[in-house]
């Protein structure tokens, strides 16, 4: 939310984002201090997990990415920041590099789904 009151509305994350997030947590009903990204990445365990973000994404940078890419814990994890045209765009690391993506993503899966049989 701090993020996004900084980047949308130009204005200082106090107060307006804590007063944003009361109002979120009273009109949908649920504990917002028990929704911790990190916390959710760090159970995900030794599960695999794939965490891309476009390289000039301003509303979602990569830097997160990176940041639960370091949180955590899975062997099994991978951090694609694709750049190109369009990397600007929310959402849009395919379109950035659609190549180098479904390359990466569909080498994330076949060894996700590679069987260890002995």
């Amino acid at each position: 939310v701090d993020h996004h009151v900084k980047l949308f509305l130009r204005l200082p994350p106090f107060p307006v984002a804590n007063e944003l997030r009361y109002f979120i947590e009273w009109r949908a009903g649920f504990d917002g201090a028990k929704f911790d990204v990190v916390d959710a990445v760090k159970r995900i365990g030794d599960r695999p997990i794939l965490f891309i973000a476009a390289a000039n994404d301003r509303r979602m940078p990569p830097e997160i990415a990176q940041q639960l890419y370091a949180a955590a814990t899975s062997p099994k994890r991978d951090l694609l920041i694709v750049d190109g045209p369009g990397s600007e765009v929310h959402a849009h690391g395919f379109q950035a590099n659609s190549k180098l993506y479904i390359d990466r993503v569909a080498k994330f899966l076949e060894s996700a789904l590679a069987r260890n049989d002995p």
